[in-house]
């Protein structure tokens, strides 16, 4: 068996053997319930609505060996050949004329480059098109109750998030992001959703998952700060 399935084999052995579900059981036996009991009051659920929200959650045993093998870990060269491909850049160069009007926005407002945002956004979700395919929920839920390395930051982000699906009205089963929780065009963690980002126009809410306009700004206001 090759090594890196062995490690996904032992994660799901210890997360069967070492933790409940997460659901009604989860909520009675463990820390999350306790940690939920605070959480909720700031929420528009109560303690029972987030437990059946969060009822069909476990750890995720990829999300636990992503997270202990970051690809960020790796050699500069090995990084460098991963994102700095003909593809990409060709993209990068399209991208930059495509929305040059916003770029320029951004450029007048923050006084940030606008080829250092279009290379943040191409690094973080290839302009776009590579968000993140993990539940965000699940993904927090598993950094903050699965393992226990930085679990009071994942948690406070599982907190912001659940904040987040109320105040702009998310259904959190659907939301995804990358393995850590990271979310939409810019790959901002919850915490910093509203308080990074940036509307192009008042007309319109947030939305850094569908608006480039907005995700635009919003890195440049984050280089910026």
């Amino acid at each position: 068996m090759p090594r890196f399935y062995q490690k996904i084999a032992f994660l799901t052995i210890s997360c069967l053997v070492l933790l409940p579900s997460f659901g009604q059981s989860w909520c009675q036996q463990s820390p999350f319930h306790h940690w939920l009991q605070t959480i909720a009051p700031h929420t528009q659920h109560s303690v029972d609505d987030w437990c059946h929200i969060f009822a069909t959650q476990s750890c995720n045993p990829t999300i636990l060996s992503l997270a202990k093998h970051p690809y960020e870990h790796r050699s500069w060269p090995t990084y460098k050949r991963h994102f700095m491909t003909p593809s990409r850049l060709h993209a990068g160069h399209q991208y930059l004329k495509k929305h040059r009007m916003i770029f320029k926005k951004a450029e007048d407002t923050y006084h940030v480059p606008a080829g250092i945002i279009a290379a943040i956004l191409g690094v973080e979700t290839n302009y776009g098109h590579n968000m993140g395919q993990f539940s965000t929920s699940s993904a927090l839920l598993t950094l903050g109750f699965c393992q226990e390395k930085r679990a009071r930051f994942f948690r406070q982000e599982l907190a912001a998030l659940m904040q987040l699906s109320d105040q702009d009205h998310l259904d959190i089963s659907k939301i995804h992001s990358s393995y850590a929780g990271a979310l939409g065009i810019p790959q901002f963690m919850p915490s910093n959703y509203h308080t990074l980002g940036i509307r192009a126009t008042a007309q319109y809410p947030l939305d850094l998952f569908h608006h480039h306009d907005d995700a635009i700004l919003s890195i440049a206001h984050f280089l910026a700060m």
